[in-house]
C-alpha cells in the first residue's frame, strides 16, 4: 500500500497521514483519505492471512473510486491531477491483489467450487476496464467516469468474495469448530450471511467432512494392522494401535461436528 500521496498543486510528496500539503497547504484529494486511516499496517512476509484486513483494503478503493467520482460530477478536476490520484488508487489496487494472489497460495485446497483464483483473475481484469475509462477522462468526458465506477463496482463484488473466503479460512483455522453446515444453514436462515457465503460454506463443508472421514478411515485400517500384528508379547505395537485408534475417533468426532 502506498504511504505517500502526491499534491496536484504543487507536486510535493506528503504522507498518507498528512490532511494538508506540507510544501502548498492544499488539501488531501478525497480519492485518498479513504487509506489514511489504515496505512500504518505493513503485512509483507506474514505467514498469516490477511483476508480480513484486504477486504477492509477493498471497500477503501472503491470507496475512493466512488470519492473520485463525486468530485469530479461536482467539479471539473485538470486532466493530470485525475490522473495522479487514479494512479494513486489503482496502484493500492495492485498492492491489495496481490496479497490476495500470495494468500491464496496459503489456503488449504480451496475447492472448485468456489474458483477462487478464476475469480480473482476475473476481478482483476474488469478493474483493467474500469482503468480504461478513468484513462478517458476530460472535463468535457465525465461519463467515462461514472461507467468506470460501474465496472468497478462489478469487479469490488468478485474481490471481496474471494477476500472473504480467505478471511473465512483463517477464522476456521484459529477455531476448534471449523466449517458447520448447521452453522450455515442457520446463518442463511436468520439472515446473517448472503447466499454466495452460504454457498460457500456449505461446499467447504462438504470437503471438510469427506476429508475428515477419509483421514479416520485411514487411521482405522492403521490401528487394525497394528492390533493384528500383536503376538502377545509386543505390547508396544499394541499401544500403537491404541493410539491410532483414539485418533481415528477424534477425527469421526471432527467429522460430527461439520455437520451439527
Amino acid at each position: 500500500m502506498n504511504t505517500e500521496w502526491v499534491c496536484f498543486v504543487c507536486s510535493g510528496k506528503n504522507g498518507i497521514e498528512e490532511t494538508y500539503c506540507v510544501s502548498c497547504g492544499a488539501h488531501r484529494p478525497f480519492a485518498v483519505q479513504a487509506f489514511a486511516s489504515h496505512s500504518g499496517e505493513d503485512w509483507e512476509g506474514s505467514n498469516e492471512y490477511s483476508g480480513a484486513l484486504l477486504v477492509d483494503d477493498e471497500n477503501r478503493i472503491l470507496e475512493a473510486l466512488e470519492n473520485l467520482a463525486a468530485d469530479t460530477a461536482a467539479q471539473d478536476i485538470e486532466i493530470k491531477a485525475f490522473a495522479k490520484q487514479i494512479k494513486l488508487i489503482f496502484s493500492a489496487l495492485d498492492d491489495t491483489a496481490a496479497r490476495l494472489r500470495e494468500d491464496l497460495k496459503r489456503v488449504d485446497g480451496h475447492t472448485p467450487y468456489e474458483n477462487l483464483d478464476v475469480r480473482l483473475r476475473d476481478a482483476c481484469y474488469i478493474y483493467r476496464l474500469a482503468r480504461i475509462q478513468f484513462d478517458m477522462y476530460a472535463p468535457d468526458n465525465k461519463k467515462c467516469v461514472e461507467v468506470g465506477v460501474l465496472l468497478a463496482q462489478q469487479a469490488h463484488r468478485g474481490l471481496k468474495f474471494v477476500a472473504e473466503s480467505i478471511r473465512r479460512r483463517q477464522e476456521s483455522a484459529n477455531s476448534e469448530d471449523g466449517e458447520s453446515l448447521g452453522k450455515a444453514i442457520a446463518g442463511f436462515t436468520e439472515g446473517e450471511i448472503d447466499f454466495d457465503t452460504y454457498f460457500d460454506s456449505v461446499c467447504a463443508a462438504d470437503e471438510a467432512l469427506h476429508k475428515l472421514m477419509q483421514e479416520g478411515r485411514d487411521l482405522y485400517f492403521k490401528a487394525l494392522e497394528e492390533a493384528e500384528a500383536f503376538d502377545g508379547g509386543n505390547y508396544q505395537v499394541l499401544e500403537a494401535a491404541g493410539r491410532s485408534l483414539a485418533k481415528a475417533v477424534d477425527k469421526w468426532l471432527k467429522a460430527a461436528a461439520v455437520v451439527s
